[in-house]
């Protein structure tokens, strides 16, 4: 018997899905996902993005304004 895919609400990305929008690799997004700040949503096993974050998280970084962000994210790493 073939397994159910979990339902997904609208307006939501799977990982393959918000690579194919962004337009880059699973390995990257996931990277972003976990250094960088990309939101992401994990209800269960799977990440799942929203359009409209990854739009103004791709629009903060296009802008330059995510790199003070993440130099103080980058220095609480360090410290944990």
């Amino acid at each position: 018997m073939a397994e159910a895919k979990p339902h997904i609400e609208p307006g939501y990305l799977t990982l393959a899905e918000a690579c194919v929008y962004l337009r880059t690799p699973e390995s990257t997004v996931r990277k972003w996902a976990r250094l960088k700040g990309l939101p992401y949503h994990k209800p269960g096993k799977e990440l799942l993005f929203r359009v409209k974050e990854l739009d103004a998280w791709m629009n903060r970084y296009r802008h330059g304004l995510s790199g003070l962000a993440l130099m103080g994210f980058n220095e609480q790493r360090r410290s944990a």
